[in-house]
């Protein structure tokens, strides 16, 4: 029997096998390519989603910026706006003060004329009024009738606008009467002789100033070398009222204990609160008063500089016009990044140790409210004055609401200004100031004598050795 031959087609065969194993491989191949084919079908079709998905984002992105460019180009023009309507509100309102200033001036200047001829003291009736008519319900002298209407302050003005003829009211001082007068007999009394057009300048002071050869000897003897005739000295003590009678110089006694909350606050601030308890009695009485201290140097009459034109004039603790008058002080808050800086105005005090303080309503008040405060306030009188005349009205606080100037400071000078500028300062060689308030430094008498030698005497190099400020000892 002979041997059989194997068919190529017969899978039992290596040749059938190997056949096999290719198109197996070749299918598979193919089906790899196929998922290749349709991965990268799908990750293209999620590219694709993806980008258009980022063109939109970046469209809105761009519809947003455009939006926010229109809308800052809208805010620039609105600050342009802004700005200019601010501006043309800052010139009316510059326009409306420089009238409404012109106004009181005009006022002030017509009521001093009156006063000067009499004041309202000889009233006549108004045309449209019969002199036995009813009292007139504006008029701050209280007569039975008015004066002629040209000639009021308050009629003359009826007619301005509501907001000045408000500020006239609170403004417009008292004057003396008799019925005033009843309500402080002895005081009217002394007035009366000592006051000049219903102005006096005081001092007040106890028997620890009123030694032989003391700050009060000197402060007498410097009034009276300037021509200052309508002063008057309110003794605290015995002491001091038996050296004031000696001198032949006038005085009021005034009996005062001082408040139980001023007691530990020292006995020259404590006895330094005191004045405005005793400005009440003069002010309701319908008298200006310049209130000194002792440790004042008197070298020209006062009464000549003041302008009139306020509530309280005052000297200033200020050494330059800065600090005197006013600047905008900027605070640096540096983790506030952009608004880091932050605008404020600052003023130093007024110096309480001398001020001018007209009889007006809102003068009284003021007095009032620092005597108030004073009565039950462990505090120092300077700043309480300061505080009520400038802070704002808030909340339930409402300001006194009275109208300050501060005096010139080369005029009305405090120590710091002459020891630390106007001695060295070759511009104030022959000026010659009012007065000089020894109040930066503790040897006051001293300096009060240096400066009576360099302004009164005229000594030129009387303040030469002083130093600007004061050495304290250390005490062990």
């Amino acid at each position: 029997m002979g041997a059989q031959t194997a068919s190529p087609t017969d899978p039992g065969t290596p040749l059938q096998s190997a056949a096999t194993k290719n198109s197996e491989q070749e299918q598979e191949h193919r089906e790899i390519q196929t998922r290749v084919l349709s991965d990268v079908s799908v990750v293209g079709t999620r590219d694709d989603q993806q980008l258009q998905a980022s063109e939109a984002a970046l469209a809105d992105a761009l519809k947003d910026l455009n939006a926010a460019k229109a809308e800052l180009i809208e805010l620039k023009v609105a600050k342009k706006k802004l700005m200019s309507s601010n501006s043309e509100l800052h010139f009316l309102l510059s326009q409306e003060k420089r009238n409404r200033e012109a106004a009181i001036k005009k006022t002030y200047a017509l009521e001093r004329a009156i006063m000067e001829q009499g004041g309202h003291t000889e009233h006549s009736a108004h045309p449209h009024n019969d002199p036995s008519s009813r009292p007139c319900q504006q008029c701050v002298c209280e007569k039975t009738v008015c004066p002629p209407p040209e000639s009021c302050p308050v009629c003359a003005n009826a007619t301005a606008p509501v907001r000045q003829v408000v500020t006239l009211e609170g403004n417009t001082p008292y004057v003396p009467s008799e019925e005033r007068d009843r309500g402080n007999p002895r005081l009217a009394e002394v007035l009366r002789q000592v006051a000049i057009n219903n102005e006096v300048m005081i001092a007040i002071s106890n028997g620890a100033l009123a030694g032989p050869g003391g700050m009060l000897a000197t402060w007498i003897e410097c009034v009276q070398k300037a021509g200052i005739t309508n002063y008057l000295v309110v003794a605290l003590d015995d002491k001091a009222e038996d050296m004031l009678k000696g001198l032949g110089v006038p005085f009021y006694r005034k009996q005062l204990s001082i408040p139980r909350a001023q007691a530990s606050v020292g006995q020259n601030h404590a006895i330094s609160g005191l004045k405005f308890r005793i400005l009440q009695e003069f002010l309701t009485l319908g008298y200006g008063v310049l209130l000194s201290d002792v440790d004042i140097v008197m070298i020209k009459n006062p009464f000549g500089q003041l302008r009139r034109d306020a509530d309280v004039e005052a000297m200033s603790d200020g050494w330059d016009p800065h600090t005197a008058y006013g600047y905008n002080d900027v605070l640096d808050d540096p983790k506030m990044g952009w608004a880091r800086y932050v605008h404020s105005m600052r003023i130093f005090v007024l110096n309480s140790g001398f001020f001018f303080i007209r009889p007006t309503p809102l003068a009284l008040t003021l007095m009032n409210r620092v005597t108030a405060r004073l009565s039950k306030e462990q505090a120092w009188d300077q700043a309480v004055f300061n505080e009520e005349i400038f802070y704002a009205t808030h909340g339930d606080y409402t300001s006194a609401n009275v109208h300050p100037r501060v005096l010139d400071i080369y005029d009305f000078v405090n120590s710091k200004t002459l020891f630390r500028t106007m001695r060295k300062d070759p511009k104030f060689k022959d000026h010659v100031p009012v007065m000089v308030h020894v109040n930066y430094h503790p040897d006051k008498h001293k300096r009060m004598k240096a400066i009576v030698k360099r302004y009164i005497e005229g000594v030129p190099h009387a303040l030469a050795s002083f130093p600007e400020g004061s050495v304290y000892r250390r005490l062990e």
